[in-house]
Parts: structure tokens; sequence; C-alpha cells
């Protein structure tokens, strides 16, 4: 639920060989996906089928395939302030990959693809800037280990021959597997964290002059493999990240712990980016849970409903809901 389209659910659904259909008042519907010829590659568009009405439904959200990749990653452009717009990334073992530039369409109920870009290597962890929309950072494979980097999206996108991503700068400074690489959520910020199966990284970094600089390391010591996290945005000194069994909380001013969440099998954690200190968590066995970062002894609320296990929860950012 974005907040240039508060009113309905927009799902933008992205599986290998799996049809992306939509449900709303009574209507069932497929979408088409229009995106750019790139020449020597042959694309498959998506055709539009029958749609099925009982009676004067509601407009259904689209639904997006990806019908010859396998893709894992999507991110919302927020830096994007006049449209509705994503980043997808593909991971193909056999096929090159490819960074996809999804715009909605207001007003016509249809995804279109702004630019094609290719990729070097298969894409595990894609995000966006929050203050560019051309900046956005990929983890990535890279030979036998793993590799991160900032890119710059070209400003002729658009075209039928979309030009090549600009490399910005790598984050080339983790010897363990990288995981994930996080932008601080709210407006500009010169510093970029990324998070590797041991360690944190607080980098300082000057995209016009495509240079990043490590500033500090924290070490994750004795605990078990770090998987993820998320940045506070209401503290820009503050960050969780996700072991196997527990969620962690950093200063990044000293680059120690500062608090814990223990014997929690959890996958993925968002802040509430209206109201500090609050944090939800998405569980394998509670589903997901409320905490106040004040009282961590016992979650807020439990809120149950997911009859296997919760990989990712993220809150409204407009609205108090998640």
């Amino acid at each position: 639920d974005y907040p240039r389209y508060p009113h309905s659910a927009i799902s933008v659904c992205i599986s290998d060989r799996l049809a992306g259909v939509s449900e709303n008042a009574g209507r069932i519907q497929r979408h088409r996906l229009r995106r750019p010829q790139v020449p020597g590659k042959q694309h498959h568009l998506l055709e539009a089928s029958r749609a099925l009405s009982r009676s004067a439904p509601l407009p259904s959200p689209p639904h997006l395939l990806f019908p010859l990749f396998q893709a894992r990653c999507i991110t919302d452009v927020r830096a994007d302030a006049g449209s509705t717009t994503f980043l997808a990334g593909t991971l193909s073992l056999k096929e090159e990959n490819e960074v996809h530039l999804i715009r909605l369409l207001p007003g016509e109920n249809e995804l279109v693809c702004d630019g094609l870009f290719y990729h070097p290597n298969e894409i595990w962890d894609l995000k966006s800037c929050p203050f560019d929309h051309r900046l956005f950072s990929t983890v990535y494979t890279s030979g036998e280990g793993y590799g991160a980097s900032v890119w710059k999206i070209p400003e002729l996108y658009g075209q039928s021959n979309s030009p090549q991503l600009e490399q910005l700068f790598m984050l080339d400074d983790h010897t363990d597997k990288i995981r994930c690489v996080l932008w601080w959520p709210l407006g500009k910020h010169d510093k970029l964290i990324s998070i590797d199966d041991r360690n944190i990284f607080l980098w300082n970094i000057d995209p016009s002059n495509k240079s990043a600089k490590v500033i500090s390391q924290g070490s994750a010591d004795m605990l078990p493999n770090l998987r993820g996290g998320a940045w506070d945005p209401h503290n820009h000194n503050a960050v969780a990240t996700i072991t196997d069994s527990s969620l962690h909380f950093w200063d990044l001013r000293s680059m120690k712990r500062s608090n814990a969440i223990e014997h929690a099998h959890i996958r993925d954690v968002d802040y509430n980016p209206k109201k500090q200190n609050i944090i939800a968590t998405a569980e394998d066995e509670f589903g997901i849970r409320l905490w106040d970062l004040r009282m961590l002894k016992h979650p807020l609320k439990d809120l149950p409903g997911h009859s296997h296990w919760t990989w990712a929860v993220r809150h409204n950012p407009e609205y108090d809901e998640l």
C-alpha cells in the first residue's frame, strides 16, 4: 500500500513461469506488461486474458510476471515522487541477468517496463536509494563469492535500446558472504551500511565522485551468522540485525550491540516510520509481532494468521498499518 496509490493494494508478483492473477470484488484478470524490445533478445509479452465478472467490480490491482527468468528481489523507488515505480532484479544461472524499471500507468491499470538493464551477476539483494531515484544497490554472486555495488540508471532509459548501468563503486572490503545493503530510509544521507555473515560495515559514500570508504566496522563475535537487518528511520545511529536465533540492536557510534531479543527465529524486521521505538518482526513460530524497544522482554502484540513461516513484514509508509 503505497502513498501514491493509497486506497488500493498494489501487489507485484515475481515468479518463474507462473501467472500473475489479481482478484478484487469478484473479478479475476490477467494483466499485460509492456516492456521495451532490446535488439538481439527475444522478450515475451504477457498477453491479456479474459476477465470473469459477477457485478460492477472495482478495478483490480495490477500484477506483474517475469516469464523468462527467476527473480527474488523487488523494491519500490521512493525517491520518484511523481509516479509509482519499482525496480526488480533477476536471479538466473544460465541466462543474462537484468534489472527492470517498472512503472504503474495512472488510471490505466497497466504496468510498463521503462528500462531493461543488463546486470553481470545473479541479484540476491536490491535496494533503491531513498533520495535519488536513479541510484540503487545490489548484492550479487561474484565468482565463488559475493559482491555489492551501487549503480546509477542512465538518463536515456526508456528507449528501445536501453543503455548500460553505470557502476559507481563497489563495497569490496568484505571477506565473508554479503547479505544486504541498507540505506537510511529518510532523506539524504552520506552513509551506507553493508552486512555480511560476521560483520557490519558503515560506509561514507559520495555518488558524485563515485567513491565509498569504510568508516567503522562491527563484529558479530560469537553470534550466529547475520542474515539481514533494518536501519532506524528515527535515529541514524541505530540499526537492527537478524541472526538465526535472535535480533540484535547496534549503536553505530561505538559499533557495539546495545540490546537484543533472544531465542527468536526472526526472518525479517521493520521499524515503524511513524512511531519511534516500535518495530515489527516476521517469525517462524509466531507470525508477526510488534515490539517496543524500551520493553523487549515481551512483545506488545502478536498478530497470528499465517499458517507457516512468515518471511517478510513492512509498515505502511504513510499510515499506521502493516
